[in-house]
């Protein structure tokens, strides 16, 4: 299940949090008031202590759903292009990169992220999902959105004229991906995609 939900709207995006998973948190009354009007000093104390773990945990886990909120508005903004057209369309994005942004350290980024899902419309995504390395080769595209394009460029070929390396290449370039043709047989060698005549049908 999702812990985020990204709704879309026709000018702008809004995140909700999936209140399942951060219901409100409240000390209960009766230890509270138990602590003021107890005559026995041990039983104040040992509620006083008590009652101040609480807070703390209470107000550290308002801290993380904070750092959380604040990491998928900004993976959100720097991805919009993912959430408008899809998977194709994802970016380079480290953990600095969020971390500078929200000002805190790369590991509190990491933390935050890990094995915490996002829902959007085309699906539920887990956060890590969104921190990809640059494509070689100077591309402003992430490698995972190369990848995605060329098994896609594949899938759709003609099987009978399987598409070339070269061939490959030309069409990535055409959708904004600058790769040298070395790398373009190197990424469709790691998707386990044979070369043209392994292809031919």
């Amino acid at each position: 299940n999702p812990d985020i939900i990204v709704v879309s709207f026709p000018d702008h995006f809004e995140l909700l949090t999936n209140d399942y998973y951060f219901p409100t948190l409240n000390i209960s009354g009766y230890y509270t008031r138990l602590m003021k009007e107890s005559d026995d000093s041990q039983v104040k104390d040992y509620l006083t202590g008590k009652v101040r773990q609480a807070k703390w945990m209470v107000k550290a886990i308002e801290q993380r759903r904070s750092t959380l909120m604040a990491c998928a508005e900004c993976i959100l903004e720097f991805q919009e292009s993912f959430f408008r057209k899809g998977p194709g369309h994802l970016v380079p994005l480290s953990l600095a990169d969020v971390a500078e942004r929200i000002g805190v350290h790369e590991s509190t980024v990491s933390r935050a992220v890990k094995e915490k899902y996002i829902q959007c419309s085309m699906g539920v995504y887990p956060l890590s999902y969104f921190f990809s390395a640059p494509a070689p080769d100077g591309s402003d595209v992430s490698r995972r959105a190369v990848l995605l394009r060329l098994r896609e460029l594949i899938d759709g070929e003609d099987k009978a004229h399987p598409l070339s390396d070269e061939k490959l290449r030309c069409l990535l370039e055409q959708k904004g991906c600058v790769l040298s043709r070395r790398t373009v047989a190197k990424y469709r060698e790691e998707l386990g995609i044979p070369g043209t005549a392994g292809r031919r049908e």
